[in-house]
Protein backbone atom coordinates (compact mmCIF):
# COMPACT_ATOMS: atom_id res chain seq x y z
CA UNK A 1 0.00 0.00 0.00
CA UNK A 2 1.25 3.45 -1.05
CA UNK A 3 -0.57 6.32 0.57
CA UNK A 4 -0.31 9.57 0.08
CA UNK A 5 -1.25 12.11 2.92
CA UNK A 6 -2.38 15.28 1.76
CA UNK A 7 -2.97 19.06 3.88
CA UNK A 8 -2.09 17.47 7.42
CA UNK A 9 -3.43 21.43 9.05
CA UNK A 10 -2.84 22.02 12.12
CA UNK A 11 -4.36 25.58 12.75
CA UNK A 12 -4.03 27.32 15.91
CA UNK A 13 -6.10 30.52 17.10
CA UNK A 14 -6.08 32.64 20.31
CA UNK A 15 -9.37 34.85 21.08
CA UNK A 16 -6.80 37.74 20.60
CA UNK A 17 -5.72 37.27 16.87
CA UNK A 18 -9.91 36.15 16.19
CA UNK A 19 -8.92 33.89 13.62
CA UNK A 20 -6.74 31.08 12.43
CA UNK A 21 -3.37 29.56 11.54
CA UNK A 22 -2.97 26.93 9.50
CA UNK A 23 -0.22 25.27 8.32
CA UNK A 24 -0.13 22.54 5.06
CA UNK A 25 1.64 19.60 4.16
CA UNK A 26 1.76 16.79 1.50
CA UNK A 27 4.28 13.97 1.95
CA UNK A 28 4.37 10.17 1.28
CA UNK A 29 4.07 7.56 3.57
CA UNK A 30 6.11 4.16 2.28
CA UNK A 31 4.49 1.22 1.57
CA UNK A 32 4.97 -1.47 4.31
CA UNK A 33 6.58 -4.43 2.41
CA UNK A 34 8.07 -7.02 4.57
CA UNK A 35 8.42 -4.15 7.29
CA UNK A 36 6.05 -4.29 10.92
CA UNK A 37 4.98 -1.25 9.74
CA UNK A 38 6.22 1.99 7.65
CA UNK A 39 6.27 5.99 8.99
CA UNK A 40 6.53 9.27 7.83
CA UNK A 41 7.68 11.73 10.98
CA UNK A 42 7.32 15.32 9.85
CA UNK A 43 9.04 17.96 11.61
CA UNK A 44 7.80 21.68 11.43
CA UNK A 45 10.36 24.29 11.47
CA UNK A 46 10.18 28.05 10.21
CA UNK A 47 10.65 27.05 6.54
CA UNK A 48 8.12 24.61 6.60
CA UNK A 49 5.34 26.14 8.79
CA UNK A 50 4.01 29.79 9.90
CA UNK A 51 5.39 28.46 13.65
CA UNK A 52 6.51 31.45 14.29
CA UNK A 53 2.91 33.72 13.94
CA UNK A 54 1.88 30.31 15.95
CA UNK A 55 3.77 31.09 18.61
CA UNK A 56 3.03 34.92 18.62
CA UNK A 57 -0.79 34.36 18.78
CA UNK A 58 -0.57 30.92 21.37
CA UNK A 59 -4.24 28.71 20.58
CA UNK A 60 -7.22 28.25 22.89
CA UNK A 61 -7.59 24.93 20.83
CA UNK A 62 -5.31 22.94 17.89
CA UNK A 63 -7.49 21.49 15.16
CA UNK A 64 -5.38 18.48 13.30
CA UNK A 65 -7.15 17.43 10.27
CA UNK A 66 -6.30 14.74 7.09
CA UNK A 67 -7.14 14.09 4.07
CA UNK A 68 -5.79 10.95 2.37
CA UNK A 69 -5.58 9.23 -0.82
CA UNK A 70 -4.55 5.68 -1.37
CA UNK A 71 -3.12 3.88 -3.89
CA UNK A 72 -3.54 6.63 -6.97
CA UNK A 73 -2.14 4.53 -9.75
CA UNK A 74 -4.81 2.00 -9.18
CA UNK A 75 -2.56 -0.95 -8.78
CA UNK A 76 -3.87 -4.76 -8.29
CA UNK A 77 -2.61 -4.56 -4.08
CA UNK A 78 -3.90 -7.17 -1.04
CA UNK A 79 -5.93 -5.43 2.22
CA UNK A 80 -6.64 -7.07 5.18
CA UNK A 81 -8.73 -6.45 8.23
CA UNK A 82 -5.03 -6.08 10.08
CA UNK A 83 -3.93 -3.24 7.73
CA UNK A 84 -4.52 0.30 8.76
CA UNK A 85 -2.97 3.98 8.68
CA UNK A 86 -2.58 5.53 11.59
CA UNK A 87 -1.62 9.43 12.59
CA UNK A 88 -0.15 10.56 15.71
CA UNK A 89 0.00 14.34 16.59
CA UNK A 90 2.17 14.74 19.60
CA UNK A 91 1.90 18.17 21.91
CA UNK A 92 4.77 18.53 24.42
CA UNK A 93 3.19 20.49 26.77
CA UNK A 94 4.88 23.14 28.64
CA UNK A 95 6.66 23.53 25.11
CA UNK A 96 10.22 22.92 24.38
CA UNK A 97 11.89 25.62 22.58
CA UNK A 98 14.60 26.81 20.96
CA UNK A 99 15.59 29.78 18.45
CA UNK A 100 18.59 30.94 16.79
CA UNK A 101 17.17 33.96 15.52
CA UNK A 102 15.04 37.14 17.67
CA UNK A 103 11.59 36.82 17.36
CA UNK A 104 9.95 40.19 17.44
CA UNK A 105 7.15 41.00 19.68
CA UNK A 106 5.80 44.90 19.57
CA UNK A 107 2.92 45.74 22.86
CA UNK A 108 1.13 49.33 22.58
CA UNK A 109 -0.35 50.68 26.11
CA UNK A 110 -2.00 54.15 26.31
CA UNK A 111 -1.42 56.59 29.02
CA UNK A 112 -1.03 60.02 29.59
CA UNK A 113 -0.29 62.23 32.76
CA UNK A 114 -3.66 64.06 34.12
CA UNK A 115 -4.37 67.82 34.21
CA UNK A 116 -2.87 68.37 37.16
CA UNK A 117 0.31 66.68 36.10
CA UNK A 118 0.69 68.64 33.38
CA UNK A 119 0.04 71.90 35.23
CA UNK A 120 3.56 70.85 37.85
CA UNK A 121 5.32 69.48 34.81
CA UNK A 122 5.23 73.51 33.72
CA UNK A 123 6.52 74.71 36.99
CA UNK A 124 9.51 71.70 37.11
CA UNK A 125 13.26 71.68 36.92
CA UNK A 126 13.18 68.16 35.39
CA UNK A 127 12.58 64.77 36.34
CA UNK A 128 14.08 61.46 37.51
CA UNK A 129 12.76 58.47 35.92
CA UNK A 130 13.89 54.74 36.66
CA UNK A 131 12.68 52.04 34.97
CA UNK A 132 12.77 48.36 36.01
CA UNK A 133 12.81 45.30 33.84
CA UNK A 134 12.59 41.77 35.14
CA UNK A 135 13.03 38.90 32.90
CA UNK A 136 11.42 35.63 34.00
CA UNK A 137 11.44 33.83 30.42
CA UNK A 138 14.45 31.40 29.48
CA UNK A 139 15.31 33.35 26.56
CA UNK A 140 17.73 36.48 25.99
CA UNK A 141 15.98 39.56 25.46
CA UNK A 142 16.34 42.37 24.07
CA UNK A 143 13.87 45.40 24.82
CA UNK A 144 13.04 49.20 23.79
CA UNK A 145 10.68 51.05 25.48
CA UNK A 146 9.86 54.54 24.27
CA UNK A 147 6.86 57.34 24.93
CA UNK A 148 4.91 59.10 22.02
CA UNK A 149 2.49 61.45 21.18
CA UNK A 150 -0.60 60.42 19.79
CA UNK A 151 1.07 60.97 16.27
CA UNK A 152 3.48 57.97 17.00
CA UNK A 153 6.33 60.47 17.10
CA UNK A 154 8.91 59.39 19.20
CA UNK A 155 9.37 62.00 22.37
CA UNK A 156 11.73 59.48 24.67
CA UNK A 157 13.20 55.98 24.50
CA UNK A 158 13.72 54.47 27.95
CA UNK A 159 16.33 52.06 27.36
CA UNK A 160 18.89 54.19 25.25
CA UNK A 161 22.72 55.39 26.29
CA UNK A 162 23.03 52.61 28.48
CA UNK A 163 26.45 51.25 29.48
CA UNK A 164 27.78 47.75 28.13
CA UNK A 165 24.00 47.66 25.92
CA UNK A 166 23.71 47.56 22.16
CA UNK A 167 24.02 50.93 20.44
CA UNK A 168 20.40 50.22 18.85
CA UNK A 169 17.99 52.13 21.79
CA UNK A 170 17.73 48.37 23.04
CA UNK A 171 18.61 47.20 26.06
CA UNK A 172 19.80 43.49 26.42
CA UNK A 173 18.88 41.06 29.26
CA UNK A 174 20.32 37.41 29.66
CA UNK A 175 17.76 34.47 29.76
CA UNK A 176 16.44 33.47 33.22
CA UNK A 177 18.64 30.68 34.79
CA UNK A 178 16.94 26.99 33.91
CA UNK A 179 17.40 24.15 35.80
CA UNK A 180 18.02 20.24 33.73
CA UNK A 181 14.63 19.99 32.58
CA UNK A 182 15.39 23.72 31.27
CA UNK A 183 12.79 25.19 33.75
CA UNK A 184 13.09 28.41 34.57
CA UNK A 185 14.42 28.53 38.97
CA UNK A 186 12.90 30.40 41.71
CA UNK A 187 14.65 33.30 41.91
CA UNK A 188 16.54 32.84 38.26
CA UNK A 189 15.14 35.99 36.62
CA UNK A 190 17.58 38.72 35.52
CA UNK A 191 16.93 42.16 36.60
CA UNK A 192 18.38 45.96 34.60
CA UNK A 193 17.55 49.06 36.09
CA UNK A 194 17.54 52.06 34.44
CA UNK A 195 17.68 55.49 35.97
CA UNK A 196 17.34 58.44 34.02
CA UNK A 197 17.65 62.29 34.49
CA UNK A 198 15.68 64.40 32.37
CA UNK A 199 16.15 68.30 32.07
CA UNK A 200 13.67 71.14 31.67
CA UNK A 201 13.68 70.82 27.92
CA UNK A 202 13.02 67.19 27.81
CA UNK A 203 10.48 66.84 30.25
CA UNK A 204 8.35 69.28 28.56
CA UNK A 205 9.03 67.52 25.43
CA UNK A 206 7.03 64.50 26.78
CA UNK A 207 4.44 66.27 28.65
CA UNK A 208 1.68 65.40 26.29
CA UNK A 209 2.64 61.50 25.48
CA UNK A 210 -0.20 59.52 25.06
CA UNK A 211 0.86 55.58 24.27
CA UNK A 212 4.02 53.69 25.72
CA UNK A 213 5.31 51.39 22.77
CA UNK A 214 7.75 47.84 24.19
CA UNK A 215 9.53 46.26 21.14
CA UNK A 216 10.70 43.21 22.43
CA UNK A 217 12.80 40.75 20.98
CA UNK A 218 13.61 36.86 22.61
CA UNK A 219 16.16 34.09 21.25
CA UNK A 220 17.69 31.20 22.62
CA UNK A 221 20.98 31.80 24.96
CA UNK A 222 24.21 31.37 22.72
CA UNK A 223 24.86 27.79 23.91
CA UNK A 224 22.34 26.80 25.48
CA UNK A 225 19.76 23.34 24.93
CA UNK A 226 16.54 23.19 24.74
CA UNK A 227 14.42 24.90 27.52
CA UNK A 228 10.85 25.03 28.24
CA UNK A 229 8.62 28.12 28.11
CA UNK A 230 5.59 28.22 30.53
CA UNK A 231 2.32 29.93 31.46
CA UNK A 232 3.80 31.64 34.40
CA UNK A 233 6.98 32.55 32.98
CA UNK A 234 6.54 36.45 32.58
CA UNK A 235 8.26 39.92 31.49
CA UNK A 236 7.58 42.68 33.85
CA UNK A 237 8.33 46.28 32.89
CA UNK A 238 7.90 49.24 35.89
CA UNK A 239 8.64 52.63 35.62
CA UNK A 240 8.36 55.24 38.17
CA UNK A 241 9.73 59.35 38.62
CA UNK A 242 10.06 62.25 41.14
CA UNK A 243 9.65 65.86 39.36
CA UNK A 244 12.33 68.48 40.68
CA UNK A 245 10.29 71.75 41.12
CA UNK A 246 11.16 75.35 41.26
CA UNK A 247 10.24 76.93 44.19
CA UNK A 248 9.75 80.71 44.48
CA UNK A 249 10.41 82.17 47.62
Amino acid sequence: VHPTVRSVRVPGGSARAQGSLDSNFIFDLPARGGLQYSETIVTLTEINSNIRQFLGNMPNVIFYNRDMLVNEDYSDINVTHLDSIITVFNADVPMKFRSDAFANFRDTTFSEFSQNQKDEIINSRGALIETSIVNSIPLDLKIRISLQDNQSNTLLVLTHNLANQPGDSFAFLDAAQVDAQGVVLPGGETVLSIPIELNFDQIQNIRDFSRIVIEFNYKSKQGAGIVRVRGDDFLRIRAFGELILRVNT
